[in-house]
């Protein structure tokens, strides 16, 4: 084997493990991220005028919890549009 092709192969071996390592970091980090919300998530006061169907989003993760603050009217004015 020459030795442009050699590190070549290197190279390609390089780049492969950089993105392994990043989409490990990836899930690692939204793994912990996820499991420190919903450990927490249960210390919030909600408004008691909150429909279940929201509680039950956010209760089910942060994607829950974004659809649910894009979607309800808040006193001061709302954030997105008025659905619920």
């Amino acid at each position: 084997m020459d030795c442009a092709r050699f590190h070549g192969h290197l190279f390609t071996l390089n780049s492969t493990t950089r993105q392994i390592r990043g989409a490990l970091g990836v899930a690692i980090m939204g793994t912990i991220l996820n499991s420190t919300y919903l450990t927490n998530i249960n210390s919030v006061q909600w408004p008691a005028r909150l429909p279940a169907q929201a509680l039950e989003a956010i209760h089910s993760g942060v994607q829950g919890a974004h659809i649910v603050a894009k979607r309800v009217s808040f006193p001061f004015g709302g954030l997105g549009e008025n659905r619920i």
